[in-house]
C-alpha cells in the first residue's frame, strides 16, 4: 500500500486555513470601507477641537487595568502556592496574549497562553481548563446583561435566540469534556499537533469546578468587574467625542455588541461592533461618522497599548526565563 507523507496530507488544511484568514480579511477591510464611507475629511477636521484627550487617557489605563483584572480571574482557579513573581509574570504573558487577540477573530488567541504562560509551576493542562470557565464565565455575564438591557435594540426573540445557542453550546462543551472517550480523541489529535498541552486539562478542569467554589465565586464576581471596566473604558472613549450614553445603558449596548462579533467572521470583531454602535447610537441623534470616529479612536488607542505590551514582553523575554526558572 502507498503511504502518503504527513506533509501531503496536512497542506490541504494548511491552505483552508490560510483561504479562511484571507475570506475574513477581505470581510473586514469590506464592513471598514462601508463604514468609512460615511467620515470624511472635514469631518475629522472639525471634530478634532472637539475631542477630549484626557478621556482617551482614561480609557488607555482602563483598558490596561481591565487587562489586569482577566489576569486575577484566572489565578484565583490556580492552586496559589506559587511565588508573587510566578503570578506577576503570568499576568504580564496574559496581557501579552490579549495583543494577539486583536488580531484573530472572536478572541481565538488566547489559545496560545498555555503556550506563552507554561512555565514554572503553571501547567498548560491548567491555564488551557482556566481559559475554559474563563470563557464560559464572560459569556453568562454578556448574555444576562444582554437579556436584561438590549431589549430597546434587539427583538427579544433574537436575544433569547442567542442566549439558548450560547448555553447549548457550553453545555454540549461541558459533555463533551466530560467524556473520556472524546477526551483522549482530542488530546491524541492536539498533542500530534501542538506537543502535550493539555497534559492535566480534565484534573485541573475537575478541580476548579468542584473543589473550589469559593475560588469559582471569586472568579465570577472579577470577571463581572473586568466587564465593567472594559464598559467604563468605552464609557470614556465616547465621552472624549461628546457621546453622551448613560452608562447603564451602555453596558447592556457593549453586551450586545459582544454577542454580535462572537461569530468569527472579521478580525477582532472589527466593523461588527462600529456597526452596533452606529445602528444603536443613532436613536440618540448621533451621526454615525461621529460613531465611527470613536470607535476607531478607540480601537487604535488599544492597538497602541497592546502594542507597547507585545514590545515589552518581546524585550523583556531573557529577564522573564531567567526569573521564572
Amino acid at each position: 500500500m502507498t503511504q502518503v507523507s504527513a506533509e501531503r496530507v496536512t497542506a490541504p488544511r494548511r491552505w483552508g486555513g490560510r483561504v479562511v484568514k484571507l475570506l475574513q480579511l477581505l470581510l473586514t477591510a469590506l464592513i471598514l470601507w462601508l463604514l468609512l464611507r460615511h467620515v470624511t475629511w472635514d469631518d475629522l477636521v472639525q471634530m478634532r477641537d472637539r475631542i477630549a484627550p484626557g478621556y482617551l487617557g482614561v480609557a488607555a489605563l482602563l483598558t490596561l487595568v481591565t487587562g489586569f483584572s482577566g489576569a486575577a480571574a484566572l489565578l484565583v482557579l490556580f492552586d496559589m502556592g506559587g511565588r508573587a513573581r510566578q503570578r506577576l509574570l503570568f499576568a504580564f504573558d496574559y496581557l501579552y496574549v490579549q495583543a494577539l487577540c486583536q488580531l484573530t477573530p472572536a478572541q481565538m488567541g488566547e489559545a496560545a497562553l498555555p503556550y506563552v504562560a507554561s512555565r514554572g509551576r503553571f501547567k498548560p493542562g491548567e491555564i488551557a481548563a482556566a481559559l475554559v470557565v474563563q470563557r464560559f464565565a464572560a459569556l453568562l455575564i454578556v448574555v444576562i446583561a444582554a437579556l436584561l438591557g438590549a431589549g430597546r435594540w434587539a427583538p427579544s426573540s433574537y436575544l433569547w435566540g442567542i442566549a439558548g445557542a450560547v448555553l447549548l453550546v457550553c453545555v454540549a462543551l461541558g459533555l463533551l469534556i466530560a467524556h473520556a472517550g472524546v477526551r483522549g480523541w482530542i488530546n491524541q489529535q492536539v498533542g500530534r499537533r501542538f506537543g502535550p498541552i493539555l497534559a492535566g486539562f480534565y484534573d485541573a478542569w475537575r478541580a476548579m469546578l468542584r473543589d473550589r467554589p469559593a475560588r469559582l465565586g471569586l472568579h465570577l464576581g472579577l470577571m463581572v468587574l473586568r466587564f465593567g471596566l472594559s464598559v467604563a473604558g468605552s464609557y470614556a472613549q465616547f465621552q472624549a467625542f461628546d457621546i453622551q450614553v448613560p452608562f447603564a445603558e451602555l453596558l447592556a449596548l457593549s453586551a450586545l455588541a459582544v454577542l454580535a462579533s462572537l461569530a468569527p467572521v472579521t478580525i477582532n470583531g472589527v466593523g461588527i461592533t462600529e456597526g452596533v454602535f452606529v445602528l444603536a447610537l443613532s436613536g440618540y441623534g448621533y451621526a454615525p461618522e461621529v460613531v465611527v470616529a470613536s470607535c476607531l479612536a478607540g480601537r487604535v488607542m488599544t492597538a497602541l497599548v497592546m502594542a507597547a505590551i507585545a514590545a515589552a514582553h518581546t524585550l523583556l523575554a531573557p529577564a522573564r526565563t531567567a526569573a521564572a526558572g
